[in-house]
């Protein structure tokens, strides 16, 4: 009895996103709200909670609530894109990255001179297609996938377009889905 008692817990629930987080180690550092400290898996998840801590709390118990609803608060807000240009500094390829509220910094490697948008599709269920013809290939994908009910459980999707520079200059056009309920 004693025993458990002095074990302290290793792991805390992420508040926005549900991953358990190595309290000695929480990537993404801590928050302190109404004098309960949370730990977040990535900056985003903690910069999402610092906007507004309440909404991912359930008020009348002070428990954290399911990721599933505060994942989806708002599902298709606008992602912010950067670009990161190739460091070997030859300009092979640049990547285009966003952090994803779910904790994942999804990826994608857009080659130079390539007709090909590079790709990630997020745990969560969200997409992103960057480079020439981003748009037209994300669309295909997604077709595709609809076909077999690969994300049946997330859809239906909303699309958008923008574009984002890299330091260097370059400008890549980016497409991405964002799922109306992401798993995560």
């Amino acid at each position: 009895m004693l025993d458990r008692l002095l074990r302290r817990k290793t792991h805390e629930t992420d508040p926005v996103c549900g991953m358990q987080v190595d309290v000695k180690k929480p990537a993404g550092g801590t928050h302190e709200h109404d004098g309960m400290t949370y730990y977040f898996c990535a900056d985003g998840c903690r910069r999402a909670f610092e906007k507004d801590p309440d909404s991912f709390l359930a008020l009348k118990t002070g428990h954290v609530q399911s990721s599933k609803t505060s994942a989806n608060l708002d599902p298709t807000a606008p992602i912010t894109f950067r670009a990161v240009d190739d460091p070997s500094g030859e300009g092979k390829f640049v990547d285009v990255e966003y952090q994803c509220v779910c904790g994942c910094t999804p990826g994608a490697r857009v080659e130079a001179d390539s007709a090909v948008a590079g790709s990630e599709h997020c745990c969560c269920g969200r997409v992103h297609f960057a480079g020439t013809n981003a748009e037209d290939q994300i669309r295909a994908y997604m077709a595709q996938r609809a076909e077999t009910n690969m994300d049946e459980d997330v859809a239906p999707y909303v699309y958008e377009q923008t574009e984002v520079t890299s330091p260097s200059g370059k400008t890549i056009p980016v497409s991405y889905a964002q799922p109306l309920h992401p798993r995560k």
